[in-house]
């Protein structure tokens, strides 16, 4: 098997088991980019759209949505186990002490 198999095996069954873990919260799956290892979901939430960003390699995630009293911000976080993943597909504005925000 060629590496480049074994990472496309790998990218296929990582989306699935996030494409499962986020279809458990309600979240639609709006965006996937094997080249650049990213997976995009999407959920309105209060009437207000929210976008969640994966990166599955690194489990990387960010958040952007609209803050109530700052505005329009991300949140990134690092390194996000499948538990605290979970946590964030249920309340995307939790804390989980691995990130920061950005605001635009």
């Amino acid at each position: 098997m060629k590496l480049k198999d074994f990472n496309d095996e790998y990218a296929m069954t990582r989306i699935a088991e996030l494409n499962v873990i986020a279809n458990m919260f309600g979240w639609k799956n709006i965006n996937v980019n094997v080249e650049t290892r990213l997976v995009s979901y999407a959920k309105m939430v209060d009437f207000s759209p929210i976008r969640m960003d994966v990166y599955y390699t690194t489990m990387t995630v960010t958040v952007s949505l609209e803050h109530p009293k700052k505005g329009k911000t991300q949140l990134h976080r690092r390194n996000v186990s499948d538990d605290e993943l979970k946590i964030l597909f249920q309340n995307p504005r939790a804390h989980t002490g691995k990130g920061y925000y950005k605001k635009y």
